[in-house]
């Protein structure tokens, strides 16, 4: 049987997560931290596949739901707002910056005398 790369690495992340997930369900009866182990495992297998990406996310919105409800926030993960992509925030912004042409424009000196604030030579001046 001739292997690809991709089946390769789906065939070794399979084994690497199930191996993390197994040592997690065995830690719910053996000391160790069974609720951080079995969410990675979760997450190594959710790289590859679509099921355990599902699975992950159903154990997210209840450890949300059980969170919340413990602190007493009576929300439940559908009630808790997401939060938005970069995309979704992007404003354009509200102070356009000036090109450097027109801001030299602007501050230069005027080139005929009628646009001068400055009186004329033999004008008003006493």
């Amino acid at each position: 049987m001739h292997w690809t790369f991709r089946q390769a690495k789906r065939a070794v992340i399979f084994v690497i997560g199930s191996t993390v997930v197994l040592v997690g369900i065995a830690m719910m009866v053996l000391p160790g931290p069974a609720v951080i182990v079995i969410p990675a495992g979760l997450a190594i297998l959710a790289t590859e596949f679509v099921w355990a990406r599902r699975l992950l996310k159903r154990f997210k919105q209840t450890a949300t739901d059980m969170y919340n409800h413990v602190v007493g926030n009576n929300k439940t993960a559908e009630d808790v707002p997401r939060e938005a992509s970069p995309s979704e925030t992007a404003q354009p912004s509200s102070t356009a910056v000036e090109s450097p042409e027109r801001i030299t424009r602007k501050n230069a000196m005027p080139t005929h005398p009628s646009q001068s604030s400055i009186p004329a030579e033999g004008g008003d001046i006493p």
